[in-house]
């Protein structure tokens, strides 16, 4: 029995559907609810009333793209989607069944700055930073925001911890793309073998629950795409994601029941070498709270980490007074030391 029908079987309440909001597979439930047995009347109304939401939410990320990437075309900045902008109309039978929180857009390095400027001047308003270029000189992404409009996630790499960006260039995924036609705009999108790659990552080293939609993703894409074996071992083992690979299908079997070919396995796992394992063991969920100083750490220079960690030690007022309120154990002590550095 796969993932969702087991969080079908469970909902029998406010819980069980919560579950399944949170695995992301509440409008997929609905959608399945035909080849699933009988469920209460007011389960069924719930996940129509879910389905519906996503389906307004969608809507509503489509004609933002049908804005956006003719902006950035008429801009000059090459713009590539990431995650459910570049899945949910491909790999699903309707854009609904795959829930969007954001829209995350890829652009180089390079083109970061103008990206922003791009974005105010469309009305979206920047996440605050840390401190002013904080971001931009130490960080992979940052958030954008407009009312009546689903955030935008504007990333220049595609991982978030320095040091996998450092082997994992961002040119070699721009050189996996195809054009594809996403709300009458022709977009960019990774092929087959680097999105899985990147799906894999984005699951096992940004985060740490293994996501019911995120898994879903993978096997979905293993089942109707094809993979190239060769590209994806070497690239896994050139870039160090050989373990964080692993993990995710670990994941989608457990999940799906589906996974990649046990020889293709055994061949990333024996290319993976001792510092594949080792970056992957200090990415580890409990080293989650010390991600900060590793990603001071990793950077290039001694006059960067020193700039890296004058960032993280005093960040803005600014900074502060926006996400005092969700910070990490981390921030805290964070916070603390710059008041008694100020003191």
């Amino acid at each position: 029995m796969d993932l969702l029908h087991r969080l079908i079987a469970n909902c029998h309440d406010e819980v069980g559907l919560a579950a399944l909001r949170a695995a992301g597979l509440a409008p997929l439930a609905f959608h399945s609810l035909a080849k699933l047995p009988p469920v209460a009347p007011a389960l069924g109304a719930q996940l129509a009333a879910e389905h519906q939401r996503s389906a307004r939410l969608n809507l509503s990320a489509l004609a933002d793209l049908h804005t956006l990437v003719p902006a950035f075309a008429a801009a000059g900045i090459p713009l590539l989607l990431l995650k459910g902008a570049a899945l949910a109309t491909r790999l699903y039978p309707a854009p609904s069944l795959r829930p969007m929180r954001d829209l995350d857009l890829l652009v180089p390095p390079h083109d970061a700055t103008r990206a922003h400027a791009l974005l105010t001047s469309l009305g979206y308003t920047a996440a605050p930073e840390r401190r002013p270029g904080a971001q931009l000189a130490f960080g992979s992404e940052r958030s954008y925001r407009r009312p009546g409009h689903l955030a935008v996630e504007l990333h220049w790499h595609l991982l978030n911890l320095t040091s996998y960006q450092r082997l994992t260039p961002a040119a070699w995924f721009w050189q996996q793309t195809e054009t594809i036609t996403i709300a009458g705009a022709s977009a960019l999108v990774l092929r087959p073998t680097a999105q899985l790659l990147h799906l894999a990552a984005h699951l096992t080293l940004h985060h740490f629950d293994a996501r019911g939609i995120w898994t879903h993703d993978i096997a979905l894409l293993l089942a109707r795409w094809p993979i190239d074996a060769a590209l994806l071992r070497d690239a896994a083992a050139r870039f160090a994601l050989g373990p964080a690979l692993l993990a995710a299908d670990d994941a989608t079997r457990a999940h799906w029941n589906t996974g990649l070919a046990p020889a293709l396995r055994h061949e990333i796992a024996a290319a993976s070498n001792w510092s594949a394992r080792w970056r992957w063991a200090l990415a580890a969920e409990r080293w989650r709270a010390l991600r900060p100083l590793w990603n001071i750490a990793a950077q290039p220079s001694l006059r960067q980490r020193l700039a890296a960690a004058h960032a993280a030690l005093l960040p803005s007022a600014e900074y502060l007074r926006a996400w005092h309120g969700n910070a990490t154990h981390l921030d805290r002590w964070l916070t603390k030391t710059r008041r008694l550095l100020l003191s």
